[in-house]
């Protein structure tokens, strides 16, 4: 994490709780866990994985105990209320703390530990006695005490990588062997879907005991032959109820819900399918493993890694899903739900009203339902369900910690009866039949790992085995099903949140059938061709909003959605229709089996009361969450832009146009070797030989020349050479046939594009590295000529190049601009010529002038060195007296719109409420 980010959440931390402490009004049963979360979100631990370690277990002279808080073999917390004293207290603060840490065993046993009374902060590391001491005052300021926090989920990630990619190593020998023998993937899939289930069954209490799967396993044939025949009676016994099960007692029990429903010889004894020696072994070795580590939000990707081991290395990357599928869920719903129980436990005892208040929102969350339009695996479904879990399992405690307090005895069985969130509530639709196998298993172990959870918490079995309710995840595609008939039976659920991350297809990568399918969902959107993939899931939930008002969507997607075209043309028409932007999460890295793509978060609703806008400093940074009013289309502070494409600079500045193409077959092309022979040999050709730049020459500081002829004398033309490379050029034109080239053969020193300005010009690559924090611009004299890889502004001006140089115009580049990839992909109609520039006075101008004079002056002394503009502007090699100068002259433009040192985001609501102002009719 960036030590300003690290900052700022410290900071943010500190400003949210002062004042309650200051007023004294925080205590340890009302405000520990929010308090906790709170502090651990400062060092980038989240929510979901700080949540796992409250109320641990521990016991202690055969009693259990409960550890407000434990991050295993990091850090011990013991909460107290203010006034409590937290040294040097036999019954509470540190030596609590110690007495748990103590009793843990040594896989959990903490380094360090930690007693708060909300106001007072004493950090201690029992190894070596060192003491650290702070309040919640001082915390920005000695937030260094509190560094070894920093990473904790990334280790936790690379710890849990090494176990998925052993788990998945060991499955896969197994699934190959299936397919190899012609088993097709979706009944493999199933197979070994069945296969894993038993796996974790094995580990996590779902059968009678544990390892009796692997018992099962070692009790077959050394050489597999009785294998897959066993395998096929124990799913048939798996399948068979408790009512109509005939003989001695189970060990392993009914699992309903369909998964082992259909009889696996049917797909497999027809096609000779047999398991051998090695398959046998390497699933004895898989029962080895301790599947209850494995989370069922890795399935999916295991499945995947199994089958390609070129994708095992992707299966760390689940909690960097995990992490970015609760942007989703967080912003969409969660948060609001945890202030909705923040609330509910600050109400008052008097009349029941806390009671009531608690038991509301238990019943509201019951009532809710969530699709995932493409579910893939499940891994958002799985997710989103487990938090709600984790919430009901809250409001739970809530509620009977407040009868305890008033004396009152829960009925004994009162948290198995009171759990009631279920995984019907969540539905999903996916094209892949097998990621629907993987789905339906993934929420089903999710449910008993949120059960286990319970157990643990509660001190009460809670066990839903036989399944009794399952996940309505289907087999269709999103895009041509009716999203309002995906139950069954015939029961239409009002969705209450929409989610997840829709294909990430460029428009260019689309087969016919999938234009053909986005074309019929957007009909009557203009430019729909254009658009993404995604835009087709974005349009369904739009569609879907209009009729259920109170709906709200959450949705990833290539951030191409919020740039260019895609944001004026999707996302421009969804707000028309009276839909707002409720959150939005600025361009961030996703990982997306093992490449990064860079995405983009919008989150959906009718009615909202503000907007939460996600900004990051880097790619891969955590997110620092603003306050906006509203959210445009380009997920900036604003109302929407609508910006419009323009054939005229909107502030009258010179016209900016594509460079000129001269379909020569490169006949007049020369390297600097040649134009110098030619030179040499005939020095009247010299006002006809023009430096011929493109993208390659301007970045990469090379020479290139090109002839031009348009307006030479018959007498230049007769030169020899002259009049082969003319033979040359219209024999080339005639041999590429099309009227228009045919006829330019008839004028072959006409190019056909001709934008030579006779002027000086600034040269800008019309594609640009997106990494680059300035935009490497060329400028050239009156014998320069630009090529189509270019656009030039022509009367160019050093002022005009420290504008276009700025932070504030690169802001609106990446904003308004298309993208091609990560890159900038600039637009004359759209970027330039919508850019407005206040009105300035001459000696304004004249400052401009200065700057962009002294970044000339500093780039030609290293490119005399032979540094070219690619090596100047890439942000790892840029010098720092260029970068310098950029900077002074970023701040004297920003003050010509009125700002001081500010972000992209502010540049942008600015030059987007001068665009409005300045077209408003």
């Amino acid at each position: 994490m960036e030590k300003n980010a690290l900052l700022q959440r410290a900071l943010t931390f500190q400003k949210n709780w002062l004042p309650l402490v200051e007023q004294g009004h925080v205590t340890e049963r009302q405000h520990d866990r929010e308090f906790m979360a709170d502090f651990y979100e400062v060092f980038g631990i989240s929510r979901s994985v700080s949540r796992a370690g409250y109320e641990w277990r521990v016991k202690i002279d055969g009693h259990d105990k409960r550890i407000d808080s434990l991050l295993p073999k990091l850090l011990i917390i013991e909460m107290e209320s203010q006034g409590v004293k937290i040294v040097d207290n036999p019954n509470a603060g540190y030596e609590q703390a110690a007495r748990y840490a103590y009793a843990l065993d040594d896989a959990n046993k903490p380094k360090y530990i930690l007693a708060c009374d909300f106001e007072h902060f004493y950090l201690r590391d029992p190894a070596t006695k060192d003491v650290w001491t702070t309040t919640l005052q001082d915390f920005v300021k000695d937030i260094d005490e509190f560094s070894f926090l920093l990473g904790y989920e990334q280790k936790l990630q690379e710890d849990q990588a090494v176990v998925n990619a052993k788990a998945a190593g060991k499955i896969s020998t197994i699934y190959r062997h299936i397919l190899d023998v012609g088993v097709q993937p979706n009944a493999a899939s199933l197979l070994m879907t069945r296969i894993v289930f038993c796996l974790f069954a094995d580990d996590t209490s779902i059968f009678e005991r544990n390892g009796v799967f692997q018992e099962f396993l070692e009790n077959t044939a050394e050489d597999g032959s009785d294998l897959l025949s066993k395998l096929t009676v124990l799913f048939r016994q798996l399948n068979t109820s408790d009512h109509d099960w005939i003989g001695q007692k189970r060990e392993f029990g009914y699992i309903n819900g369909g998964l082992f429903a259909l009889d696996i010889a049917k797909f497999t004894t027809d096609l000779g399918l047999t398991f051998n020696a090695d398959v046998r072994q390497s699933l004895i070795d898989a029962s080895h493993q301790d599947w209850s580590v494995i989370s069922p939000v890795i399935f999916g990707s295991m499945f995947e890694g199994a089958l390609d081991p070129e994708k095992r290395h992707d299966l760390g990357a689940h909690f960097t899903s995990e992490k970015n599928i609760l942007k989703v869920i967080d912003s969409l719903f969660m948060n609001d739900l945890r202030h909705e129980l923040d609330v509910a436990r600050h109400t008052a005892y008097a009349g029941g009203a806390r009671t009531k208040a608690l038991s509301r929102l238990h019943a509201k969350i019951l009532g809710l339902k969530f699709l995932d339009p493409a579910c893939g695996s499940g891994n958002f479904l799985i997710v989103a369900y487990r938090e709600l879990r984790r919430l009901e399992h809250e409001i739970l405690d809530t509620l009977m910690k407040d009868e305890f307090q008033r004396g009152f005895q829960m009925p004994y069985d009162f948290v198995s009866t009171n759990i009631k969130v279920e995984v019907s509530q969540f539905y999903g639709i996916e094209i892949q039949p097998y990621a629907v196998s993987i789905a339906r298993v993934g929420m089903w172990l999710m449910d008993h790992l949120m059960n286990v959870e319970a157990s643990e918490l509660f001190g009460e079995l809670v066990r839903r085995i036989p399944l009794h309710a399952g996940a309505n995840v289907i087999e269709a595609n999103a895009l041509t099903t009716d999203w309002q008939e995906i139950n069954s039976p015939k029961v239409t659920p009002e969705f209450d949140y929409i989610f997840g991350n829709p294909p990430f297809l460029g428009s260019k990568l689309l087969s016919d059938a999938q234009k053909t399918q986005l074309e019929k969902v957007g009909s009557g959107i203009k430019g729909i061709k254009s658009l993404d993939f995604v835009a087709g899931w974005y349009i369904k939930t739009s569609e879907y909003m209009k009729i259920h008002q109170q709906t709200q969507s959450g949705m990833v997607s290539t951030n191409s959605l919020a740039q260019g075209i895609q944001a004026r043309t999707l996302l421009s028409a969804i707000l028309d229709e009276g839909i707002k932007i409720k959150f939005a999460h600025q361009t961030f890295a996703w990982d997306n089996n093992g490449a990064n793509v860079y995405v983009v978060i919008v989150g959906l609703a009718r009615n909202i009361e503000n907007a939460k806008l996600f900004t990051y400093d880097t790619l891969t940074s955590d997110p620092v969450e603003k306050n906006a009013k509203v959210i445009n289309e380009y997920l900036v502070p604003g109302q929407p832009i609508k910006l419009k494409a323009r054939s005229k600079q909107i502030s009258d500045l010179p016209p900016m146009k594509i460079g000129s193409s001269p379909k020569d077959g490169g006949f007049y092309i020369l390297s600097k070797a040649e134009r110098d022979d030619i030179v040499n040999k005939q020095p009247e050709l010299l006002p006809f030989i023009k430096k011929f730049v493109g993208a390659k020459e301007i970045l990469n500081h090379l020479d290139r020349y090109i002839l031009y002829l348009n307006d030479a004398p018959i007498s230049i033309l007769k030169i020899p050479i002259i009049t082969k490379k003319i033979h040359e050029v219209s024999t080339f034109r005639k041999s590429q046939g099309g009227k228009d080239t045919t006829r330019l053969s008839n004028f072959p020193t006409t190019w056909q594009k001709d934008t030579y300005a006779h002027s000086n010009i600034l040269i800008l690559p019309r594609v640009s590295s997106g990494r680059r924090e300035y935009l490497p611009i060329g400028f050239g004299d009156s014998n320069t000529i630009a090529s189509e890889e270019t656009y030039q502004v022509i009367d160019a001006t050093t002022g005009l190049l420290a504008l276009l140089s700025s932070k504030m115009h690169v802001a609106w580049l990446k904003t308004v601009g298309g993208r091609l990839k990560a890159d900038f992909r600039y637009s004359n109609t759209m970027v330039y010529n919508t850019m407005v520039l206040p009105l300035l006075t001459e000696k304004q101008n004249q400052y401009l002038e200065k700057y962009g004079d002294l970044i000339l002056a500093s780039r030609r002394e290293f490119e005399k060195n032979g540094d070219s503009l690619a090596d100047l502007y890439n942000p790892d090699y840029m010098p720092e007296s260029l970068r310098k100068i950029h900077q002074r002259t970023d701040k004297y433009v920003d003050s010509l719109y009125g700002l001081t040192d500010p972000t992209d985001s502010e540049r942008i609501s600015r030059l987007a409420k001068l665009y409005q102002d300045a077209t408003r009719e």
